[in-house]
């Protein structure tokens, strides 16, 4: 868990399998088997493997659990169902996940369930909701006492500047996006991914304010970070691709972004809705 929270994916999927090689593997607990099974669904998740990570989380979910272990797995699909773009889905189990969490939870576990709802409101089209949430998970986390370059954090601001970019506050998501990225410039060691997104998010600013050179850059750049923790396939290297082209104005815009939204589910309404600007990327 901890290699997954600095943003070493790799490590992390090395770390569960050697654990998942231990003797006694067979004579685990079910609900410690079931924990194993959920952390390593929410690393697919991370990994780029979401349906798959949603067949198990949706097993899992057929079983009995402990109310803090329920709202973990129902906070994991909705992380999987995000990626997947079904929104609607994603914000009703970050909403179970919050609402079933026992009283003795850390604060941290709410404000973690509230950031997966509020994302999926902002791409959802519910703007002021989404920001409001995203301010309150903010102000959570440093109550909290997460330090500014937590991953959670980094997070949060990410989330923040992009439900802006969706709501059309293009002066104020850009504003924010570099200050996030100087922030990201002074970690060691850096948030690999999450400093990739924010470059994205920057190239889409970028590219609304017809500034396409810098635009391109970001992306370039972007993808360049990907490229050492992410496998080719990862959606979010398929995205920053088509991000990247359609900055450009490439005639190979529309097969790279029809490439990324195979990725998505089949019922999600970015698969059927038409590609205006970046922002349906985003």
């Amino acid at each position: 868990m901890a290699a997954r929270n600095a943003g070493k994916l790799r490590e992390s999927a090395a770390a569960l399998a050697r654990v998942r090689n231990l003797p006694g593997q067979a004579d685990l607990r079910t609900a410690n088997r079931d924990w194993l099974d959920m952390i390593e669904a929410a690393l697919d998740v991370d990994l780029g493997q979401a349906a798959e990570a949603r067949n198990v989380l949706t097993r899992l979910l057929q079983r009995d659990a402990a109310p803090g272990d329920r709202a973990s797995q129902l906070r994991a699909l909705a992380a999987a169902d995000l990626s997947l773009g079904r929104f609607g889905a994603a914000m009703n189990e970050a909403d179970q996940a919050r609402q079933i969490l026992p009283k003795d939870a850390p604060a941290a576990a709410r404000w973690l369930a509230r950031l997966t709802w509020a994302e999926a409101a902002s791409h959802a089209g519910e703007h002021v909701a989404a920001l409001d949430a995203l301010a309150e998970v903010r102000a959570g986390f440093v109550q909290s006492r997460f330090a500014p370059g937590s991953p959670s954090l980094l997070h949060a601001r990410r989330a923040e500047a992009e439900a802006l970019l969706r709501e059309g506050k293009n002066i104020a998501a850009t504003a924010a996006l570099r200050e996030l990225l100087s922030e990201h410039d002074r970690l060691q060691p850096g948030q690999a991914v999450e400093q990739a997104r924010t470059l994205d998010a920057l190239g889409c600013a970028l590219a609304l304010a017809d500034r396409p050179v810098e635009a391109e850059a970001a992306h370039a750049k972007a993808l360049l970070r990907y490229t050492d923790v992410l496998p080719a396939e990862h959606p979010l290297r398929l995205r920053t691709s088509a991000l990247r082209e359609l900055a450009a104005h490439s005639p190979d815009a529309a097969q790279a972004v029809e490439r990324w939204r195979s990725t998505l589910a089949a019922d999600s309404p970015l698969r059927q809705e038409p590609v205006r600007d970046c922002r349906s990327l985003i």
